[in-house]
């Protein structure tokens, strides 16, 4: 015996084949049910044997909409996944990226270059920075912490107007030491290093009259182990060379 029972909403088809002389569905006799569904592309047709009796026989009904539900339901979850990954990310930008910490330097100190090293030999950086308009050098001497905090304040000269800055063991006595270069009155300045974060004992040079030194550079030159000294010279055109031998 065979019946179709057609459901209008998701015109689907279902064939149930028995035995004709049973009422009921008993799949041990092979009894089989046949869906096929006219409305959705996806569902075409299936044929399925069931290995279990059944004493009433129940229709299943297919509902589109169940479909269309999971599909919003997984959009919800994705959208709220990414807002979660999206606030985590802000919330760690916000918390690593570097803050700006000013330090104020004296009115028009007009500050034109700085070196970095570790003057006081505590293992964190410092900074000395030279200072065009109010003709000094300013020693910051940092801690564990990135703070920094001003220690001295070297003068230069008046209308030295120092321009370029750096750091070197100049006497080998291994402890850092300055060296400056004066665009006012066209010096390099070689202040040696204490081991404490303090300079002195200054030594100048002078490199030719209205030659305005801009920037300073060391290195072994020539290969004795003694820093030598280069220097930019702006009104000059060239650059000098110092060569240190003892």
């Amino acid at each position: 015996m065979s019946s179709e029972i057609t459901t209008m909403d998701t015109a689907a088809i279902i064939e149930i084949t028995t035995n004709e002389n049973s009422e009921q569905i008993n799949l041990d006799e092979n009894e089989i049910i046949t869906i096929s569904n006219v409305s959705d592309p996806e569902i075409n047709s299936i044929h399925e044997s069931i290995g279990s009796a059944i004493n009433d026989a129940s229709i299943i009904r297919i509902d589109p909409d169940k479909k269309l539900t999971k599909h919003i339901i997984a959009c919800l979850i994705f959208a709220v996944y990414t807002f979660i990954v999206m606030a985590i990310a802000i919330i760690i930008v916000c918390l690593t990226y570097p803050k700006q910490i000013l330090y104020p330097l004296e009115n028009n100190a007009n500050p034109t270059a700085v070196a970095v090293a570790d003057f006081n030999h505590d293992n964190y950086s410092d900074i000395a920075v030279v200072n065009y308009g109010s003709n000094n050098i300013y020693i910051f001497l940092g801690s564990i912490n990135g703070i920094f905090s001003l220690v001295t304040i070297y003068s230069t000269g008046i209308g030295s107007n120092p321009h370029g800055i750096t750091i070197g063991d100049f006497n080998n006595d291994h402890i850092l030491d300055i060296i400056a270069v004066t665009a006012g009155t066209n010096e390099v300045i070689l202040a040696q290093g204490y081991g404490n974060g303090t300079f002195g004992n200054e030594t100048s040079y002078t490199t030719g009259y209205n030659f305005n030194p801009y920037a300073v550079a060391v290195g072994y030159f020539n290969g004795d182990n003694w820093l030598d000294i280069a220097i930019a010279i702006y009104q000059g055109d060239h650059i000098e060379i110092l060569l240190k031998t003892c």
